[in-house]
């Protein structure tokens, strides 16, 4: 049930329990307990039957597959099809081979036509010009190699999981807006259930599936599904929301949505008008219940940050990149006060708050060029 997966990934993660993707070398059919940890198995990935999950657990109990040559070498080609393979590579249950999944998609033609003939060779007991022994080692001494190709954008790689697993697991677009969230929001998805009827619903997310309509008066009106990092739920966008917004549900940015809550036999839902019209023209009034909006997370920050923090761990923090930090808060100038924590992990911690001189924009450029800078999220928004 994907619904329930995602929220129990996100669960399981507010507990501490670390939940790891699929791996060729390690899964099984089902789940298992790595450490503190919950791997995938193999069968939760889209077209990976039980006929393909046995072909490679009987080709791995010779050894771990060292390659996507290995793989299709030793696993049986007529269980374990290439569209089989596909979806292994997109979920990143070969990342343990340590090959770009971008690369293994390109490569993947000629590593099947590889493995085909090696096996076709063995089947029909001949060799090879230089033997199957031969062609094998060439893999290992880079006879075979995958293509260079850049690996893919964080964006296509976890568009590329959610479509082989119905989850993300390895990240999410939202991770990084975490505390944007928490601040901005009233509620997450799957906590709607819990509220009244009629109530206001602030809730961030991503557009994951949109479906345009025009009204019997001729307007446009959208529905839409949302989701975050809890789960997914569609709302309703009528016709004077929709006018204004259409460009914002098309794109690939982090929403706050503010709506009214609906309730049926089937679930949530959230409406999203401002006196807007149904699909049979009829008129809804203001009375009826908050008025919506849709903006972009980012401008929703920018207009309530009332501060920004930027933490330093003083025993992890060399002089030099203090000095970096100065710079890269004055290329990021603005109107929002900022300070900064100075933080001696199981001590203490003091703030110095920075002069006007030094008020920053609330951006995620900034957030970005800190987190790059430190190697950990340093930026908060307040």
């Amino acid at each position: 049930n994907t619904e329930k997966g995602v929220k129990n990934i996100s669960d399981c993660r507010e507990q501490g329990i670390g939940v790891l993707p699929p791996n060729i070398n390690t899964s099984g059919l089902s789940f298992t307990v790595v450490g503190t940890s919950m791997r995938f198995g193999l069968g939760a990935v889209k077209n990976v039957g039980t006929g393909a999950i046995d072909a490679i657990l009987e080709a791995r109990a010779e050894g771990p597959f060292k390659s996507l040559y290995d793989f299709c070498e030793r696993v049986d080609l007529r269980k374990v099809n290439k569209r089989v393979i596909e979806s292994l590579i997109k979920c990143g249950a070969f990342d343990s081979t340590g090959a770009a999944r971008s690369a293994q998609m390109e490569g993947l033609e000629v590593a099947t036509n590889y493995g085909q003939k090696i096996q076709e060779e063995k089947a029909s007991a001949q060799v090879s010009l230089f033997g199957t022994e031969e062609v094998s080692r060439g893999n290992s001494t880079g006879g075979m190699k995958l293509p260079g190709t850049p690996e893919w954008h964080d964006k296509e790689k976890l568009a590329y999981e959610k479509e082989a697993l119905g989850f993300l697991i390895t990240g999410h677009p939202l991770d990084r807006y975490i505390n944007d969230i928490k601040r901005l929001s009233n509620t997450d998805i799957a906590s709607m259930v819990e509220m009244a009827e009629g109530s206001e619903v602030r809730i961030c997310g991503i557009v994951s599936a949109r479906k345009e309509i025009t009204t019997k008066k001729g307007d446009r009106m959208g529905f839409v599904t949302i989701e975050d990092l809890t789960g997914s739920v569609e709302i309703t966008v009528f016709s004077d929301i929709y006018a204004t917004t259409s460009a914002l549900l098309k794109s690939d940015d982090p929403l706050l949505v503010i709506g009214k809550l609906e309730k049926g036999e089937k679930g949530c839902k959230v409406l999203i008008m401002k006196g807007g019209e149904d699909t049979n023209g009829k008129r809804f009034q203001r009375d009826r219940g908050p008025a919506g909006d849709i903006k972009l997370l980012s401008e929703a920050r920018a207009q309530t940050t009332k501060k920004v923090s930027f933490l330093l761990r003083v025993n992890e923090t060399p002089a030099e990149q203090i000095t970096m930090l100065k710079e890269v808060i004055e290329r990021h100038p603005g109107n929002i006060p900022a300070c900064i924590q100075f933080m001696i992990p199981g001590r203490s911690r003091s703030i110095m708050p920075l002069t006007a001189e030094m008020n920053v924009a609330a951006s995620d450029e900034l957030r970005l060029e800190v987190e790059r800078l430190l190697g950990y999220n340093a930026a908060s928004f307040e």
